[in-house]
């Protein structure tokens, strides 16, 4: 087994990585990096800091923008789950797929 594929072995169902081991994979064709920032009390704040500075080639996954679905007051709450159709357009636009 090579280096490589010993990296692979250890990264299998891992959610969090360090820095160290993102970058081994960057600019692998199937690494998908989420930059899922969210400030509660200025949502605006998150896209701002996006802005400012995230990984390269990271993209956004704002909570408000993309991971939420239509609020219906007294109905839904702060962050309802989008539709199932929805979520998926948004994240094969992010490039993720099976």
């Amino acid at each position: 087994m090579n280096e490589a594929d010993s990296y692979d072995q250890r990264m299998r169902y891992r959610t969090l990585i360090s820095a160290t081991e993102l970058e081994f994979i960057i600019n692998d064709s199937d690494v998908v990096v989420l930059d899922a920032r969210f400030d509660i009390d200025s949502e605006p704040q998150a896209a701002l800091n996006f802005l400012e500075g995230h990984i390269p080639g990271a993209r956004q996954a704002d909570v408000s923008m993309h991971m939420a679905g239509e609020i219906i007051p007294g109905v839904t709450g702060r962050r309802p789950l989008p539709e199932k159709s929805a979520f998926t357009e948004t994240i094969r636009k992010w490039g993720i797929d099976q």
